[in-house]
């Protein structure tokens, strides 16, 4: 069996592969295709108008070890808009790619990875505590296929 560290630095190094060839895409097909899947993943929480503090706000994710970063908000659709880089915004969520598997996986306690300065909130702490709860909400059946399918399957093997 593997050892949950293992498969979170085979993970992460995957997914930083993977970032890296996703940032070499035109900036519109970037922005268009992260919209389009974190639109689809809190549909149920964007159709209970649960996003509406965040209209006309922004937010960065910052993934430390990929040097990569996107600033998003919501439309007055209820549709994400996301970009490439940072934006003029309220809050900062930051830290690496690993920590925001095991925050998306559900392999540690959100509360556990801030409190342990994994991942780190700058600016309107507020605001970013009410995205990060929202981002805790969201249930693995909401994922994209592919997506879901890893990170279920990270969560078996970091088991004991």
């Amino acid at each position: 069996m593997f050892e949950s560290t293992q498969v979170l630095n085979v993970a992460s190094r995957m997914s930083l592969i993977w970032l890296k060839t996703f940032a070499l895409a035109p900036v519109s097909l970037q922005s268009r295709l992260v919209s389009s899947v974190v639109t689809q993943c809190f549909r149920q929480q964007l159709a209970e108008d649960e996003f509406d503090f965040l209209q006309g706000r922004w937010v960065t994710i910052e993934l430390t070890d990929a040097a990569m970063c996107w600033s998003f908000t919501v439309d007055e659709h209820q549709h994400f808009l996301m970009r490439p880089g940072q934006t003029q915004s309220e809050s900062r969520i930051k830290g690496p790619i690993r920590a925001f598997l095991k925050l998306m996986s559900r392999t540690v306690d959100p509360d556990t990875l801030f409190f342990q300065r994994e991942l780190v909130i700058s600016g309107d702490t507020e605001l970013g505590l009410a995205v990060k709860n929202l981002f805790d909400s969201i249930e693995p059946e909401d994922l994209p296929n592919p997506f879901r399918i890893t990170l279920q399957k990270l969560h078996q093997w970091s088991r004991p």
